[in-house]
């Protein structure tokens, strides 16, 4: 079952901390997220000084050690972990004094992750316990021929693009590094040592070394040295670095008005950051706000560079409508914690977010509307079905079945698409499904564990032999590893909701306008089951102006898609389908202006 872990924990898409007397969270935490044949260590050190708890963490089987933490935020028992200097978060739950449940979120993906306290005296593990040789000199004019770009790959199995970005201040060289295939841009080179034509760039920050020789003005032979493994890694030099290219991503001048904005919600607890574009010309206007998917997202909705809030907002504002796009709580520039937060809680932003729309002087309040995308989807008729202000919302990638059964689709899907067969996906799909609707008749941890492990044994008596050996499940160690997979996601607050929702309630109840776009290649929220959802409930509800689409050859991020599974998410160049767009543009003026 080992190499079937990450798919428990597929999300839907799209500073210090002050003490909590409860329970202590200074020390060294473990976590193992690797098989026993390939380990994979995940360790925190946190400490405390003057109230406020500062840490760092190592990787030591990818011979990491060190890693920054910008800022650790604890509520209480809930606490967040940033690095996203190196495009990480950590949320999790301080759920005993030796034992945190939580989320990994790398690269628009999350895992659940649960950390183990260490005996704090426990030994970290150092990169290399090799000395290493700093190069050392005040030779201006070598440095001067490393300033610029270059470019180079690493083969791991499949290429992989870097370009390193040098130059110089004060007279020292200074350097970043980019890894665009893997969404990490402007990752910080420690130190830039050159001696006549040696050079050692220190990404010890990262577990990473490069050493190499400037065998020409344009060109440098080297290797990269990670995780006790060198890699050839020649660079050329370049004068236009490689980039995640983006071509929709709106850049100013704009020919409307794009004004950055801060308000609160009702009792000040949290304050939102984000953008408003108001077209110009003489308003009210009508207006929409913009909801996100899953996971902390900013206002853009970025993933790998795409920004896809960006693209709408600014294809409807040509158009003539006022959208307001916002960061998520705890996310960018918006206070507030995202960890522990419930669907429930991101409707309540919602509210706050209309709000603030319905009091700009620019906004026609008769015509104002929801757009979200996955969760998001999820969220604008929650919020719709509760107030009497809303004229329409744009349902992108929306649910229209119970989560539980839409989130076992999405896994089968997914597995499929890694290459699993269908019928080892379809069982495990039977598996999952039995898993989490022993978590929603569960009222404590100890009761959900009980069900959890008797719905996998009984899955187990009535599983064929190949499917016990294609899915790694034989055996009462299989039994204990899945359930303890599964109990995470009860553990968790934000998936142990989710898992309640049922989104036919709240589509029965809307009285405004609907458009429900899918795309027809989206394996996240597979698109027919869910559509079909979408058109029964709306049947039934008061509605009489509603439109629900499959676009054909679309993915879950509404881009054109070739193979159509997460990983292509990032090679894509396009953010939003230009038809996606135009359907939606369409749909607005015919229904609201």
């Amino acid at each position: 079952m080992k190499h079937l872990s990450f798919l428990f924990t597929l999300l839907l898409l799209g500073a210090g901390s002050h003490l909590y007397a409860q329970k202590k969270l200074t020390g060294t935490w473990q976590a193992n997220v690797g098989s026993d044949a390939r380990p994979l260590r995940l360790i925190f050190h946190f400490t405390e000084a003057n109230g406020t708890i500062t840490g760092t963490m190592d990787s030591p089987d990818q011979g990491s050690t060190g890693l920054p933490i910008k800022e650790i935020k604890r509520n209480k028992d809930s606490i967040l972990v940033d690095m996203s200097d190196i495009h990480i978060q950590y949320t999790g739950l301080l759920a005993s004094n030796d034992s945190i449940a939580g989320q990994w979120h790398q690269a628009g993906r999350s895992m659940a992750i649960p950390f183990k306290k260490m005996d704090d005296a426990a030994p970290s593990s150092k990169v290399s316990d090799a000395p290493v040789k700093h190069l050392t000199s005040d030779d201006l004019t070598a440095q001067k021929k490393l300033i610029g770009h270059w470019q180079g790959n690493i083969n791991l199995g499949k290429r992989l693009p870097l370009t390193f970005h040098f130059v110089e201040e004060n007279g020292k060289i200074k350097g970043t590094v980019d890894s665009p295939d893997q969404g990490a841009m402007g990752l910080q080179v420690k130190e830039v040592i050159v001696d006549k034509d040696s050079l050692l760039i220190d990404m010890s920050n990262l577990g990473i070394q490069y050493t190499g020789v400037l065998i020409s003005a344009d060109s440098i032979d080297g290797e990269w040295h990670q995780a006790g493994s060198t890699y050839s890694v020649p660079l050329k030099r370049t004068a236009t670095p490689l980039e995640l290219k983006r071509p929709q991503t709106p850049k100013p001048p704009f020919n409307y008005q794009s004004e950055d904005v801060t308000f609160t919600n009702k009792d000040h607890s949290i304050t939102y950051a984000g953008t408003i574009t108001i077209p110009n010309g003489k308003g009210p206007f009508p207006a929409a706000v913009l909801i996100t998917g899953s996971g902390p997202e900013n206002r853009d909705e970025e993933v790998f560079g795409h920004k896809p809030f960006a693209v709408i907002a600014d294809q409807l504002t040509k158009h003539g409508y006022v959208v307001l796009r916002v960061d998520d709580r705890g996310t960018g520039k918006t206070t507030g914690i995202y960890h522990g937060a419930t669907t429930a809680d991101f409707a309540k932003d919602v509210n706050a977010h209309l709000d603030y729309l319905k009091s700009r002087k620019e906004v026609n309040d008769k015509k104002m509307g929801l757009i979200g995308h996955s969760e998001g989807g999820i969220i604008a008729p929650i919020v719709a079905s509760e107030r009497k202000d809303v004229d329409f919302i744009v349902m992108l990638a929306g649910v229209g079945i119970p989560t539980t059964k839409g989130m076992e689709l999405q896994n089968v899907a997914v597995m499929k698409k890694k290459g699993l067969t269908e019928v080892l996906a379809d069982q495990y799909g039977f598996l999952y499904y039995g898993a989490v609707m022993a978590i929603n008749a569960s009222k404590d941890s100890a009761t959900a564990r009980q069900k959890i492990t008797e719905a996998v044994k009984q899955w187990q008596l009535k599983a064929e032999p190949g499917i016990l050996d294609g899915l790694d499940m034989r055996g009462p160690e299989a039994v204990t590893e899945s359930t303890d997979l599964f109990l995470q996601m009860y553990n968790d607050p934000w998936f142990h909701y989710f898992l309640s929702i049922n989104p036919t309630v709240y589509l029965e109840k809307l009285s405004c306008k609907v458009l429900a776009l899918n795309g027809e290649k989206d394996i996240q929220v597979v698109s027919q089951p869910n559509l079909d959802g979408i058109r029964a409930s709306l049947a039934k509800s008061k509605t009489k102006n509603y439109e629900v689409r499959e676009l054909a050859g679309l993915n879950h991020l509404f881009q054109t898609c070739n193979t159509c599974s997460v990983e292509e998410y990032r090679v894509i160049e396009e953010t939003f389908a230009p038809i996606a767009l135009q359907t939606m543009t369409e749909w607005l003026d015919k229904n609201v202006k």
